[in-house]
């Protein structure tokens, strides 16, 4: 698994909340590849445990970018993030993940600063 510090924020929504002071919040994602070629549209999972989301795309930054509206959209819907371990909040999935041998990675996200609370 690799780690990175990636970021997305819009620049409309940069602007909107440019008087805020700089956000310092990530969430951790852990994207999954389908090597299968099932999911031809979107092989790239990405699941944020601490969110309750889970998106997906056609490539890995299209996934980080649906990710990150996924957890900003959230928060505007008022869902507080909690501590979750990925392995435990995706059960068996995460089992079937690791059996197939899908190219995996986390990452941290940080969508656009959500003043909100």
């Amino acid at each position: 698994m690799a780690l990175a510090l990636l970021t997305r924020a819009d620049e409309s929504l940069e602007a909107e909340w440019a008087d805020n002071a700089p956000v310092a919040y990530g969430y951790e994602v852990l994207l999954v590849c389908d090597t299968s070629g099932d999911s031809p549209g979107t092989p790239w999972a990405v699941f944020c445990p601490s969110m309750d989301a889970v998106s997906a795309g056609r490539d890995l930054q299209d996934a980080l970018d649906m990710i990150a509206d996924a957890i900003y959209e959230a928060l505007v819907d008022g869902v507080t993030p909690v501590e979750r371990n990925t392995e435990e909040w995706l059960g068996e999935l995460y089992a079937e993940i690791v059996a197939a041998g899908c190219p995996t990675a986390t990452a941290v996200v940080r969508p656009a600063p959500y003043a909100g609370g």
